[in-house]
């Protein structure tokens, strides 16, 4: 005759399958937010990286003509044949009139919802690079006035020519 006093447990209880499913919830939480924000700060050293960049060839273009390129609106003039006196798109190749190539491809904003920034002095003799980092929580942050994405939120990220500072207004 069975008793059931030595029947052994053979699953989980509802609530222990609810605790776990909780933890679970709350581990896998954590660990999407962390990826997500890895992803961002992965963007924003790109985007800084791709300033960089574009300085050293702003460097190359001022010590072979005396002065940095015009900008036409927020891009960088130096494109489009026969003249390369024309805007460049980011992505484009930017090159001067003489066929020297400073870069075979401008730079995109990695999430391709937000450009970059070009501005040059009338005297072509200061230039700003900007870009808006994701990262709220960047010590490079700062605010300037410039819109850097498709949703018209201001640049927060900005670099210049060494007699420049990001903060002030070319003239």
């Amino acid at each position: 005759m069975y008793t059931g006093c030595n029947m052994r447990q053979l699953g989980f209880t509802l609530l222990e399958m609810t605790v776990v499913l909780a933890i679970m919830g709350i581990l896998a939480s954590a660990a999407i937010g962390a990826y997500l924000a890895s992803q961002q700060k992965g963007r924003d050293a790109q985007r800084k990286s791709d300033l960089s960049q574009i300085q050293r060839a702003m460097e190359a273009y001022v010590s072979d003509h005396g002065l940095y390129p015009a900008a036409i609106g927020s891009r960088i003039a130096g494109c489009g044949a026969p003249n390369y006196d024309g805007a460049c798109g980011w992505g484009a190749e930017f090159r001067d009139k003489n066929g020297t190539i400073y870069m075979k491809q401008l730079p995109k904003d990695p999430s391709g919802q937000q450009i970059y920034v070009y501005l040059a002095s009338t005297d072509r003799k200061q230039y700003q690079l900007f870009a808006l980092l994701e990262n709220k929580n960047d010590p490079a942050i700062a605010t300037y006035s410039y819109i850097c994405d498709t949703s018209s939120n201001p640049c927060n990220y900005g670099t210049s020519s060494s007699n420049a500072t990001s903060a002030e207004v070319l003239e």
